[in-house]
């Protein structure tokens, strides 16, 4: 699971630094094709299907990182996030 976790984080940071940014919200708008970014000539219902995508991948990823935050908190009570 901690191999997974590395390369997926690597994967991540790679992609940041390519399109040059510092905020994962930043890559959200930019590197994931959506509705507003599409290409030009692009059909309302591909633009339409880019993002919905884009918001399942943002839910998935807030999804995970609850899911991370409530066994840090079951597992260690006494360790706190402020």
């Amino acid at each position: 699971m901690f191999i997974e976790t590395a390369l997926k984080n690597i994967a991540l940071n790679t992609i940041m630094e390519e399109v040059d940014l510092s905020s994962i919200y930043d890559m959200y708008d930019k590197a994931v094709s959506s509705y507003k970014n599409a290409p030009s000539g692009t059909p309302e219902d591909i633009k339409k299907k880019y993002q919905n995508n884009k918001l399942n991948l943002q839910g998935s990823i807030q999804n995970f990182i609850a899911t991370a935050y409530r066994k840090v908190i079951l597992i260690s009570p006494t360790f706190i996030i402020i």
